[in-house]
């Protein structure tokens, strides 16, 4: 009995624990009134092209009769360098997945995985863990770039999300009558 008691124990704290490090993720449903799947399917596809300047490199998979995009981008990352060139330089990879309906469509920007341009500095997976997992002597340091990390990864998604959206409304009020 007390060999079940504690093993139940173990998995109810191995499942907290689990779940207390989701990967970051940011999600919004964009609104485009009056512009049909089909439209806003060639839109965004001309966003990726000018925002990631090379659709090819980019694009995971993409169907246009299902209404999906998945992209794989990056951006560059200046880690917070209080003493000269910062260790945690680097990339901060990041998917874009697009859900398309009439009228609407659902942009995810999720899996930020941060890769430095110096060997042993580079923080892996962004989760919504409060702190890191490492230990020892650089433990400080590799919790505040986590949580800058974290920061800019939400502003990534937010300059996406404005992007796009911006892209669409461009669309609607243009004038095929030429």
């Amino acid at each position: 009995m007390k060999a079940l008691l504690l093993s139940i124990i173990c998995v109810l704290t191995l499942s907290v624990g689990l779940n207390a490090q989701e990967p970051v993720s940011f999600e919004k449903v964009i609104q485009a009134d009056s512009i049909g799947k089909s439209e806003l399917y060639l839109q965004i596809n001309s966003w990726i092209v000018e925002y990631y300047k090379s659709a090819n490199a980019v694009i995971q998979m993409s169907d246009q009769e299902a209404g999906i995009f998945m992209v794989k981008g990056n951006s560059e990352y200046k880690g917070l360098a209080p003493f000269g060139k910062s260790s945690y330089d680097g990339r901060v990879s990041h998917t874009v997945t697009i859900y398309i309906k009439d009228g609407r469509f659902k942009v995810i920007v999720s899996n930020f995985v941060h890769s430095s341009d110096y060997k042993g500095y580079s923080l892996g997976l962004i989760t919504s863990a409060k702190i890191h997992s490492t230990n020892g002597m650089f433990k400080k340091l590799n919790n505040d770039s986590w949580n800058d990390l974290k920061t800019k990864s939400k502003k990534d998604a937010e300059r996406i999300f404005n992007s796009i959206t911006q892209k669409t409304k461009e669309a609607s009020f243009n004038d095929d009558s030429w």
